[in-house]
């Protein structure tokens, strides 16, 4: 509701996981983009952005420092929300244990290389900022939908207010283990997003809001993420957009109640339906209308990483460019677009994983003969320009831990 009232949009975000986790770096990417995508066009603020986070006194405090944030994680930490949507920031150090003159805290000033090296990265972000726009710009075919109903009304949700209500207050016990404000359709949400993550491709949320607004017409895929309360008009527009040829993956128990929980029949959308594996898990597919609908259990992120990877396969969404594995598998941990400025092809790479990483870029081209015309051949790209250290890139390409690259790519080679 801010995003629409205002002339720009906001949140509170944050980097995290370094040296802990799976990944090198984490970043709030998904609620980032639903920022981004449920106000488009208008600037994205992250007011209280914590680059730096929990340091303590155990160890020789500047030896801690650069320990867990050395320079490459901030440089990282910056250009990837900016890459995904971010229009400015304010950043936050936070730290504890610090020695004087901070009291207990510290700035951001007692950590010289830290300004050192967010300023340089903000120097390199205004340079190429026609290009980094060029990426929040980017059209996405493939769109999740976001519903405030789903996400407020749930049955853990209702049980835990209950318990609340009649105890009068929240045990100690229960304080950072409830779950009512993580709805089964929230956390399928994030699911879905990070099973998208690194697959090549721009993608996006879509609100029930937008799609009243006839913002669903043109898109090559919409994925319903276990939202069980979804308003009428959603699901009447979700049907035209199926009988006009439309695609849409239904995850769970998805859109059998209304937004006041009042249950619909669906059954005839599934009358005619046959059973698919993809990537080794079953999903039941519909037609309707000139449409498909394709329905799933719901999944975790890791799950959802090897399903996505096959069914855009499947439902013939095409990515014209892909990073491989020296043997042509997926790569996991780095995240990797492409989109058109102009006449410009431009792609980035971050790799968030803790593994340097020896990769392919290949192009999905038409096969060149006309009897083969509705085939495609993949190429590999040989040459590409980094254009925030003005230098060549060639591939096969070994890019360490925290590496960023914005490039311009050249077209494919045999």
């Amino acid at each position: 509701e801010i995003g629409k009232l205002s002339d720009i949009n906001g949140y509170d975000g944050w980097t995290s996981n370094y040296p802990g986790g799976d990944w090198a770096m984490d970043a709030d990417v998904a609620n980032l983009e639903l920022m981004r995508d449920l106000s488009p066009g208008k600037p994205l603020f992250n007011s209280e952005w914590h680059t730096v986070t929990s340091i303590n006194g155990e160890v020789s405090y500047q030896q801690m420092v650069r320990e867990k944030r050395p320079p490459g994680y901030i440089r990282a930490g910056l250009w990837l929300p900016y890459l995904h949507g971010n229009s400015a920031g304010t950043l936050w150090a936070w730290g504890y244990g610090a020695p004087p003159p901070s009291g207990g805290r510290w700035q951001m000033l007692d950590v010289p290389y830290f300004v050192q090296i967010a300023g340089e990265t903000a120097l390199d972000l205004r340079r190429l900022a026609p290009e980094v726009i060029a990426f929040h710009q980017a059209r996405r075919d493939v769109v999740i939908l976001f519903s405030m109903a789903s996400k407020l009304q749930h049955e853990e949700h209702f049980e835990e207010l209950r318990t609340f209500e009649s105890l009068g207050h929240v045990p100690d016990e229960w304080k950072g283990k409830t779950r009512s404000t993580s709805s089964v359709a929230m956390r399928q949400l994030k699911h879905v997003h990070f099973g998208l993550f690194c697959l090549d491709m721009n993608y996006g949320f879509l609100s029930e809001r937008q799609i009243g607004q006839g913002q669903l017409q043109g898109r090559q895929l919409l994925i319903v993420p276990a939202a069980d309360y979804v308003a009428e008009e959603t699901v009447n527009r979700l049907q035209s957009y199926l009988q006009a040829g439309g695609t849409a993956l239904i995850i769970g128990d998805s859109l059998w109640y209304d937004e006041r929980g009042k249950q619909r029949d669906l059954r005839g959308w599934y009358a005619k339906s046959q059973e698919l594996m993809v990537a080794g898990f079953p999903v039941t597919m519909s037609q309707f209308g000139s449409g498909r609908i394709y329905r799933t259990a719901g999944l975790s992120g890791q799950q959802y990483r090897r399903f996505f990877d096959a069914f855009l396969d499947e439902v013939g969404i095409h990515r014209s460019y892909r990073i491989t594995d020296m043997q042509g598998g997926s790569v996991d941990g780095i995240d990797f677009r492409t989109t058109q400025l102009g006449t410009r092809r431009l792609a980035y790479l971050i790799n968030l994983s803790r593994q340097k990483i020896k990769i392919r870029l290949t192009a999905n081209v038409a096969a060149p003969s006309p009897a083969l015309a509705t085939q495609r051949v993949r190429k590999d790209l040989r040459a590409a320009h980094d254009l925030i250290t003005n230098q060549p890139v060639s591939f096969p390409l070994e890019i360490a831990p925290l590496d960023v690259k914005l490039m311009e790519i050249k077209e494919a080679e045999n």
